[in-house]
């Protein structure tokens, strides 16, 4: 599995206040590497929070839940 975070700021620079940096956790099996055309579904998941926060146990485990049925997982 490749795990690989990405900090959105370094992108784009009027994301976040507050000192806030949000982030984009990428989760891909290892074979996606080996082959440039195969296709896989994608998952966007967005942890909920009442929009004070952010839920971890609503992040990490539904990604890597949703891994191993064949998608790429990204966490916002």
């Amino acid at each position: 599995m490749i795990v690989k975070r990405l900090e959105l700021k370094d992108y784009f620079s009027f994301l976040g206040e507050d000192g806030n940096n949000p982030t984009l956790d990428i989760y891909l099996p290892d074979e996606v590497m080996d082959r440039a055309d195969f296709k896989r579904p994608c998952l966007v998941v967005c942890p909920g929070g009442g929009y004070g926060g952010c839920s971890p146990r609503e992040a990490e485990p539904i990604a890597l839940n949703f891994l191993p049925e064949g998608f790429n997982a990204f966490v916002l």
